[in-house]
């Protein structure tokens, strides 16, 4: 994958839901990991996780999608 950007995640999301796109699935490790590192983008460390890109771009218009999560963490 590539690193997402404010920029990039606004207009993803705004062409994904003008064509009829309605689900959409994240998580809160994905986009800020260093694995998604990638020469000409932010570092991981100053990168936002994508649920808060997704967030932002889907402002107005949250009702349209069916938005699914997960969470990464020690379990037990």
């Amino acid at each position: 994958g590539v690193a997402p950007t404010a920029e990039h995640t606004d207009r993803l999301v705004g062409e994904a839901l003008d064509l009829g796109i309605n689900f959409i699935d994240t998580a809160d490790v994905y986009g800020n990991m260093p694995v998604f590192d990638r020469p000409g983008a932010p570092a991981a460390a100053d990168r936002e996780p994508a649920e808060v890109l997704i967030g932002r771009a889907l402002r107005g218009r949250r009702d349209e999608v069916v938005l699914a999560t997960k969470s990464n963490g020690i379990v037990g």
